[in-house]
């Protein structure tokens, strides 16, 4: 639970970094803002990194100041996208707003003014991981504003994939700002409310049309509020679109998937749409939807395994072969939604025997060639599938293990962290990976990364000699040893060496070797002092 919540914190602090590094969606003033966040979040990464490589346990105090860190990281990243000039004091101050406009301001949809359409498609693309429901939508956006601009390609993430706490998701930024000027500019949801209702009568109609445009719109009111999304599943709307998932037309299942896609984005809602039954539903729509259904089927697994019941409900049906379907077929986007979903889905141990059964590893080897443009996520899922014993035989077989060198060499950093976890686990009990993991060539990449890698890279490194010469040499060498760079490398030369002809487990402590090594390793250790 405390690395969960740290590997939580530390996902959420990257993501603050993507968004803040992108310069297009905001002004100056707020890319400063930005810059002294990430200064500060700088100092929390490195923390984090080492309490979780340190495998301690964090006292309930800790526990909530961590809880409230990430919330806080992601209400920042929030008010960062959704981020329009309105929002600030200064710009009503400087343009001399009167109350009557304030209130104009405050009765209208904030999506509808020039500009901010392409906005709230960023924030709806972001929020969501995956851009699942902006390809039908952006024509729109750009029509309704009078300055069109492309939305931003943001990367999707493989976050954390676990079920993090999103109680900045549960008061919307916009509002509570605007409403701190006055307490009548909150958003009146009774016309969404009968609007809804409305819509709900037209699903349950036998008119294909009524039911096509109907969808839609329920698609489009849970895209651009949080509000919506809660009224909607409120109104219980949710098993009358789990219902057209089955629809024979095409536009109508396409329209519903991804309406339960955008609904999702609330916890709570994801707990209504597992229990809806849609699992079954959704796999039908990876199985016969067309691509962006496929793809918004996956995205939306994805989303609802968040929430740990689902990640059982979703691993004990037959959910898991279509999505390596989908990852070995798919289009560009199905396959990254697909290998994100897997990526959740492998933290539940039981899944990943499923995972590596329905032929996952060989697809996500192809997909560490740098040019799909998937090399972070292939990677991460690996990491998982590795530490079991089916995993790391699959990777092997494969052909995993260059590729997973090559990435430690030349990877992002959160790449290398866990191509070196997963290399660790090939290492374990296996001469052969051992054997082959030297062999193409990782001493130098694994040296440099014992010195600039993450604080989990680092440990990852430093723990694969001990694979390689067995307990006995930690024991008489001691493991603050191995911290030393000079050591690691003069140790993993000297294993690809020896294990050219024999077993470095079975080394026995008093074969000549040690005679060489142990002065060796001291004389090295103390001379860097």
């Amino acid at each position: 639970m405390d690395i969960f919540l740290l590997e939580v914190l530390l996902d959420s602090i990257a993501q603050f970094s993507l968004v803040s590094s992108n310069n297009n969606v905001k002004p100056e003033l707020v890319q400063r803002y930005c810059q002294k966040i990430d200064r500060i979040l700088e100092q929390f990464e490195p923390v984090c990194n080492e309490i979780a490589a340190s495998n301690i346990t964090l006292d309930e105090q800790l526990v909530k100041v961590l809880k409230e860190l990430d919330s806080a990281v992601n209400e920042a990243r929030e008010l960062v996208l959704n981020w329009f000039p309105v929002m600030s004091k200064i710009y009503f101050v400087s343009h001399n707003w009167t109350d009557s406009a304030s209130e104009a301001v405050s009765n209208n949809d904030h999506i509808e003014g020039p500009g901010d359409a392409n906005m709230v498609s960023q924030v709806s693309s972001d929020l969501t991981h995956y851009s699942s429901d902006t390809s039908g939508e952006l024509a729109q956006d750009a029509q309704a504003s009078s300055a069109p601009q492309r939305e931003p390609d943001f990367p999707p993430r493989l976050v954390d994939a676990r079920a993090r706490s999103q109680s900045m998701f549960r008061r919307a930024s916009v509002s509570r700002i605007i409403s701190s000027q006055s307490m009548d500019s909150r958003p009146d949801l009774s016309g969404v409310e009968s609007q809804v209702r409305k819509l709900i009568e037209d699903l349950k109609s036998d008119s294909a049309d009524m039911q096509r445009t109907a969808t839609e719109e329920l698609r489009l009111l849970a895209k651009h509020s949080m509000e919506n999304r809660i009224v909607i599943a409120n109104c219980g709307a949710i098993s009358l679109l789990v219902g057209r998932l089955h629809s024979t037309d095409p536009k109508t299942q396409e329209h519903a998937v991804t309406a339960l896609l955008n609904l999702s984005l609330n916890d709570n809602n994801k707990i209504a749409i597992g229990n809806a039954d849609s699992i079954d539903p959704l796999i039908h729509v990876l199985e016969t939807g067309n691509p962006e259904a496929k793809e918004n089927s996956a995205a939306t697994l994805y989303s609802i395994s968040g929430i740990e019941e689902n990640k059982v409900r979703i691993g004990r049906s037959r959910a898991i072969g279509p999505l390596v379907e989908l990852l070995a077929n798919g289009t560009p986007r199905g396959k990254k939604d697909a290998a994100t979903a897997l990526f959740n889905l492998s933290i539940f141990h039981e899944n990943k025997l499923r995972i590596v059964q329905a032929g996952a590893v060989r697809h996500l080897v192809e997909l560490m060639d740098p040019a799909a443009g998937m090399v972070d996520k292939a990677v991460a899922v690996l990491s998982n599938l590795a530490t079991i014993p089916e995993g790391r035989t699959a990777i092997g077989q494969a052909g995993g293990i260059p590729v997973l060198v090559e990435v430690v060499e030349l990877g992002s950093a959160r790449g290398k962290e866990n191509a070196a976890a997963a290399l660790l686990h090939l290492c374990t009990n296996s001469g052969r990976f051992c054997s082959l993991v030297l062999q193409e060539g990782a001493v130098p990449p694994l040296v440099a990364l014992s010195q600039s890698g993450t604080p989990r890279a680092k440990e990852k490194v430093l723990s694969i000699p001990f694979y390689f010469f067995g307990s006995t040499i930690m024991s008489v060498l001691g493991f603050s040893c191995f911290t030393n760079h000079k050591v690691l490398l003069v140790l993993l030369g000297l294993a690809y060496q020896i294990y050219s002809h024999r077993d470095c487990h079975a080394w026995p402590q008093g074969h000549a070797g040690w005679h060489m090594i142990v002065p060796l390793v001291h004389g090295l250790s103390s001379g860097s002092q």
